[in-house]
Formats: structure tokens, sequence, C-alpha cells
């Protein structure tokens, strides 16, 4: 696995010591890329020594607008752009930890697979996300729109590596015990439902 990591890492061209923020999600406003890229940016004014970088891996209709933010912000060389890919469990395996900056999010389909990789995760309390991150055990949760909650999860996490494994490894145990494809479906159309139902309500 560790060979692995190092030629993901080669490709990518990122130095093995660097802390990697990772996240997958299409690149569209509710997703919510500027917050997380408002919070790497605070991220890296506290560790201006530290090699620090930011992977957002997809593709969508936002991506001319985050990557000239992200040029105006000066983060042009940490934070890489992969557009979309296939080998998104390859790259999940290089991340340290996983950021969901979702504003709405029916069951991250995405927080069970990095979970199931051992990383773990961050994201906005929106809708289906307390049903995979238990806040504390096996990642972070964060008020939506939060930056500066955002950014100091993810320092909890930089200055702690024991931190990481132990989330990481709840995680895993968490996911495999709880999360069959049937179950998500099943899961994923309950919440669905409570959507609906509020809606009308409105």
């Amino acid at each position: 696995e560790k060979i692995d990591r190092r030629k993901k890492l080669a490709e990518l061209g990122i130095s093995s010591d660097c802390f990697i923020i990772g996240n997958v999600a299409t690149l569209e406003t509710r997703k919510g890329h500027k917050f997380l890229i408002d919070a790497f940016k605070k991220v890296i004014e506290k560790h201006k020594n530290r090699s620090i970088k930011l992977i957002i891996v997809s593709d969508g209709y936002e991506k001319e607008n985050l990557v000239n933010y992200v040029d105006k912000l000066n983060l042009k060389e940490k934070v890489i752009f992969t557009g979309y890919r296939e080998d998104i469990e390859e790259l999940m395996a290089i991340m340290d930890v996983f950021v969901l900056s979702s504003l709405r999010e029916g069951l991250p389909r995405v927080l069970v697979q990095a979970a199931a990789v051992g990383i773990p995760l961050i994201a906005f309390n929106v809708d289906g996300v307390p049903e995979i991150i238990k806040d504390g055990y096996n990642g972070f949760l964060v008020k939506s729109k939060d930056v500066e909650g955002l950014a100091n999860r993810i320092i909890r996490y930089i200055n702690n590596k024991e931190l990481i494994s132990l989330h990481g490894q709840r995680g895993r145990e968490f996911v495999k015990g709880k999360w069959s494809i049937e179950d998500m479906v099943n899961k994923i159309d309950s919440i669905y439902q409570k959507l609906i139902k509020e809606k009308i309500k409105m």
C-alpha cells in the first residue's frame, strides 16, 4: 500500500511529507467548495512552514470560477483540481482527511466511501451527513457555512496523527458494520421521503 501511495503522490507532483486535505464532489455551487477553499486558506496561514495541499476531485460548471478564486487567493500552488477521475479510491488513499463542504446532501455516499478507506471525515452538518459522521468519534460535524469551524477541525487533525488513525479506524468499522448497498438505498429513500414531507409542510 505504501508504494501505491508514493506512486499516486508522484503522479500528482506531491511530496511524501505533504499533509493532504481531500474533497470529492461535483464542482457546483451547492457543494460549497468556496467555503472549503476559504477554510483551507486559514489553515495555510496558521501553518506557514508545513507542506499542505488541498485536492479537489471531480468536474463541473463551477470549475472556472473555483480555479480563478484559488488564483485570486494566491493558493494556486497548493490546490490541485484533478478533474474527473476513475481512480477515486486510490486518490482517497493518499488523503489525510476528507472534507465535504456540501450545503445540501441527501445521503453522501462519498463519505461512506472515504470512511471505508479509513480516512477521518469533516463535513457540514446538513441533511443525511450525521447518519455517517458521529461528531468527535469518526470525524467532525461543522455548522453549515462555518469557515472558521471547518479550518479549526482540519487543524486539529494536522496537529494530531493519533487522532487521524483513531477516527479513520473507527470510521472504517462503523461503515463496515452498517452500510450495505441495500441499506444505503433504504436510508436514502427515507431521507428523501422526509425532505419531501418538509417541503409540502412549507
